[in-house]
């Protein structure tokens, strides 16, 4: 079965949530008329977090640090190349060639900032270079057709900067594998792909599910003629905002979308759509589901804000101005409507090029390119959740996402498949798309 995340008949959604904010957005003018920030929020019922309670403080001590040196890492590339969690302590790795003394002054003084230990993070140098992983995944990728015809199902290949080898996951056929590769295999890692689970959410029929004009990022959507998905975040093009959600929820231009108001999990009759004036948001307006790119723009009348929180929730955060980079060992969460806000994940390999639909999974041999993958959450991946905002809160003390993409899928595993906005950006708009 096809596990690009779009709810139809021919399609197994999933969704990946970060703790932080998700965005809809469809195509209406920046200043629309749409009142102030705070006039919507208090219009939708939002309630600000209060991080003067010291309960709250306490419990977030950890998180802020966790927060704050993946802020670190996201906003120094050219230093930082990724970070892993090794029991209690983050190992965080900097390119070959980078000052390792200035990093670890940088990331010691995170770690005091927020009163942890002094083993809470250590920092070390890539084994490989970024030039020798990227030729070493194109030499692998060459081989994806080979490797298929010997019996190896493989559900994606990347590059893992912390190992310096090449992550390739498998279903099965690991030794066919390994002989078609040959000296190619000292530089692989092979890791099994993992079983989908089906988590249940129960009813969905507040917040994300009983939303109006401006949407926000976060809402359930259907589309005409069948389906359904979530919506992304907001974005800028032109002087025009609309909702960036995955392209395989509509595949072509000009699908009409709307809101799911009121709908149950499970329950959602496939091929509903309701065209009425209180639940419509826009149409496709620019699409692209290839090997190239998963994303389309929604026209409509969007928020700044995309909901935080499970399926009930009535909080909703801003969506920052900046976006992510894709650094290995990163948390982030994604906000599908099916799922709620689901956490726990970190960005495992980028670029990710991944057989959505493995034999395991489907009959189609197809491959997404230039896709990110994080891992960590077995259980935080349903139908409906595609085209979910991919994010995580900006710093430790505000109340806001920077988002990273939109989700695509779960390549035939529990892990979070997503498209990164950077590449949605470079084809759509040739870097010019803002957000929100």
């Amino acid at each position: 079965m096809n596990n690009v995340a779009r709810r139809r008949s021919k399609f197994v959604l999933v969704g990946a949530l970060v703790a932080s904010v998700a965005i809809v957005g469809g195509a209406s003018a920046v200043a629309s008329g749409e009142g102030s920030p705070d006039d919507i929020a208090k219009a939708k019922g939002v309630a600000p977090v209060d991080l003067t309670d010291p309960a709250i403080v306490l419990q977030r001590r950890e998180q802020r640090f966790e927060d704050d040196l993946a802020a670190l890492i996201d906003q120094d590339s050219s230093v930082f190349a990724g970070q892993r969690v090794t029991g209690n302590t983050h190992v965080v790795y900097v390119k070959q060639g980078a000052d390792i003394a200035s990093a670890t002054q940088r990331v010691d003084a995170v770690a005091e900032t927020w009163g942890m230990q002094a083993d809470a993070a250590s920092v070390a140098t890539a084994p490989k270079s970024e030039a020798e992983l990227i030729d070493l995944h194109s030499r692998v990728d060459a081989l994806l057709d080979e490797l298929k015809t010997a019996g190896a199902d493989i559900c994606g290949t990347g590059p893992d900067v912390v190992l310096g080898k090449i992550q390739v996951d498998i279903e099965a056929g690991q030794a066919a594998a390994e002989k078609v590769l040959g000296d190619l295999a000292d530089s692989v890692h092979f890791v099994p792909c993992h079983t989908t689970g089906s988590p249940d959410h129960g009813a969905l029929t507040t917040g994300r599910y009983s939303d109006f004009p401006p949407w926000y990022g976060g809402d359930g959507i259907y589309m005409a003629g069948g389906g359904y998905c979530t919506a992304g975040f907001p974005v800028t093009k032109n002087g025009i905002r609309y909702m960036l959600i995955s392209g395989h929820c509509v595949e072509i231009n000009g699908i009409n979308v709307s809101a799911a108001v009121n709908g149950v999990n499970g329950t959602w009759p496939t091929g509903y759509y309701s065209g009425s004036s209180s639940t419509y948001m826009g149409h496709s307006s620019q699409t692209e589901f290839s090997t190239n790119l998963d994303s389309s723009l929604i026209s409509g009348s969007y928020g700044s804000r995309i909901w935080i929180g499970s399926t009930s929730t009535t909080t909703a955060w801003e969506v920052d101005t900046s976006t992510a980079t894709e650094v290995v060992g990163n948390p982030v969460c994604h906000g599908g409507a099916v799922s709620g806000q689901q956490c726990g994940y970190t960005i495992n390999i980028s670029p990710y090029t991944w057989h959505y639909e493995s034999t395991t999974c489907g009959v189609k041999d197809s491959y997404l390119y230039n896709m990110a993958k994080a891992i960590g959450n077995s259980s935080g991946l349903q139908g409906g959740d595609s085209g979910a905002a991919v994010y995580h809160r900006k710093t430790s003390t505000t109340d806001a996402v920077v988002v990273h993409g939109t989700v695509s899928g779960n390549g035939c595993n529990t892990d979070l498949v997503y498209e990164p906005f950077y590449r949605t950006d470079a084809v759509f708009a040739g870097g010019g798309l803002s957000v929100p």
